[in-house]
């Protein structure tokens, strides 16, 4: 307290006025530091998620044109007559109950 009583009033108003200075700074950065985080945390989030969604597209899209492709496959001739000569022939195939169902039709 002595000390204090030594400190001409200029330097005392010098002293508040650097304290309130830093502390407005602290203060601030502190804010900004935690608003910077929510936005930073917001884009990753939908950088992330836009990312999910593209790479579900392009998976979907790829299971459907590899659906479309052996479907293709199922129905052509050379596969039919190869499941037939596979049958006569007496292996059992995967699925040839399913196949034999299909082919029942004819």
């Amino acid at each position: 307290m002595g000390s204090l009583r030594r400190i001409s009033l200029r330097n005392k108003l010098r002293i508040a006025f650097l304290a309130v200075i830093i502390l407005s700074i602290l203060i601030s950065g502190g804010f900004s530091y935690s608003i910077a985080t929510a936005i930073l945390e917001n884009n990753a989030l939908k950088l992330t998620q836009d990312n999910v969604v593209k790479s579900a597209q392009i998976v979907d899209e790829k299971l459907n044109k590899l659906s479309l492709i052996m479907m293709t496959f199922m129905i052509s001739q050379p596969f039919e007559e190869m499941l037939k000569d596979a049958n006569a022939a007496g292996y059992e195939l995967r699925g040839s109950r399913f196949m034999d169902r299909i082919y029942k039709n004819e």
